[in-house]
């Protein structure tokens, strides 16, 4: 009887370890994404997007690495506001439209000139593939 119960309970346990919890708004609610298939959560479309899948794609600008790393950029509707999703402790980036294919915000700055290229304080980290 115990084992029928267990095993509902541990399959249970592994399908919702597979998903990524991220605080949306004021922190309280919480968004789960299935993090396994590359999803994550986006505030722009408020829903869950795999930035593998988005029509621009970013790749590291120091290529020196043995591995390098990529991420994505989407906007809203009226391309006021860009997300950006680049890997690391990082949530993805909100950054405001300043204008002449500039959106920003704090240290972060993402310009389109031939390419998009993503800043961190002046330094050049990703560009569009």
């Amino acid at each position: 009887m115990k084992l029928k119960l267990l095993l509902p309970v541990a399959l249970l346990s592994c399908s919702t370890a597979a998903y990524a919890q991220l605080p949306v708004g004021n922190g309280e609610e919480v968004q789960t994404c299935p993090a396994s298939a590359g999803y994550v959560y986006s505030a722009l479309r408020k829903d869950c997007i795999r930035p593998s899948d988005q029509n621009i794609q970013l790749v590291q600008a120091d290529t020196s690495g043995s591995f390098i790393m990529g991420g994505a950029v989407i906007f809203s509707d009226n391309n006021k506001m860009a997300e950006v999703f680049i890997p690391g402790p990082r949530k993805a980036l909100l950054l405001k439209s300043k204008g002449n294919n500039t959106w920003s915000k704090g240290p972060y700055i993402l310009q389109k000139t031939d390419k998009y290229r993503l800043q961190e304080s002046g330094v050049l980290i990703y560009i569009q593939k």
